[in-house]
């Protein structure tokens, strides 16, 4: 780059090593390559990329349109900006979108997104048969994972499934998700077709540095959602009292005894009451650690 300031080429291979590298310039560095060329669509579409990977939808959102003015039917765009929109929750726009490219290119990847829509919308039934026709064409190491019960089962239900034969098996996992739904009126589609967003979800997010997901990806599946989440790459809000309670515990464990207490579901009831939070409070929380 020194040699040719204009070079494109070199200048694409600066911010990519960068953002391999996890350094903290690499933004200026996709922008310094968008001045070069704003009609380059491969610049725009990095940017939208590492928009994507440090989990800012909104400047995500906007990178993957200006990508797709330039890149109008590109598929990885549309995926991309129909993530953005999920991370939103406008559901309207997700579904409008995976609709409309779907029919065009039958991108089976589509349907995870249009699943989550429908489940959002309070379509069980379309959304599981969506996930299950995204998950039935997926390479067998994947379509596993999402049929894998391991997270969600006790171990008694994982040996009674384990020793069903095969036809027996779809009676049991209808009753095994009937008994966790939470609706109580969608006969278990609705917590099937969660399982199935919480492992779409574990996949696209935490599977960076892990395969096929790490610690966050296995408490993503087992309990959802959390209350709080933090990273290190941007500034966050303060957690609500019961997961500073529960940081601090750990903070105390690590650096007082010199070994790190991993907090966990059951070890809440055995937490000394040292707070004024109650067990129930932090139970609730724990998931946001």
């Amino acid at each position: 780059r020194r040699l040719d300031p204009s070079s494109m080429e070199a200048q694409m291979g600066v911010a990519r090593a960068l953002i391999q590298l996890g350094n903290t310039e690499a933004e200026d560095e996709i922008y310094r390559t968008i001045a070069l060329d704003s009609t380059h669509a491969a610049a725009h579409l990095m940017l939208a990329e590492f928009y994507r990977d440090t989990e800012e939808p909104i400047a995500m959102l906007l990178a993957y349109q200006d990508y797709l003015k330039l890149a109008p039917n590109d598929v990885e765009g549309h995926l991309g900006l129909a993530l953005a929109y999920t991370e939103q929750g406008r559901y309207d726009l997700v579904m409008a979108i995976t609709t409309q490219m779907y029919a065009i290119h039958h991108d089976k990847r589509y349907l995870a997104y249009l699943g989550q829509a429908m489940a959002a919308r309070g379509d069980a039934e379309e959304a599981v048969r969506n996930f299950r026709i995204y998950i039935l064409n997926l390479m067998p190491d994947q379509k596993a994972l999402y049929e894998d019960l391991t997270l969600v089962a006790t171990a008694e239900e994982l040996l009674t499934y384990q020793a069903l034969p095969s036809s027996q098996r779809p009676k049991f996992l209808r009753e095994f998700w009937r008994r966790r739904d939470l609706t109580l009126t969608s006969g278990g589609l609705a917590r099937e077709a969660e399982h199935y967003r919480r492992v779409w979800y574990a996949l696209t997010h935490f599977s960076k540095a892990e395969k096929p997901w790490d610690k966050r990806g296995e408490l993503y599946i087992r309990y959802g959602k959390p209350d709080y989440r933090s990273v290190s790459y941007r500034d966050n809000e303060l957690p609500r009292a019961a997961v500073q309670a529960i940081k601090r515990r750990n903070a105390n464990d690590l650096f007082n005894s010199g070994t790190r207490y991993d907090t966990t579901v059951g070890d809440i009831a055995r937490l000394p009451r040292k707070s004024s939070v109650d067990a129930t409070s932090m139970e609730r929380d724990v998931r946001g650690i």
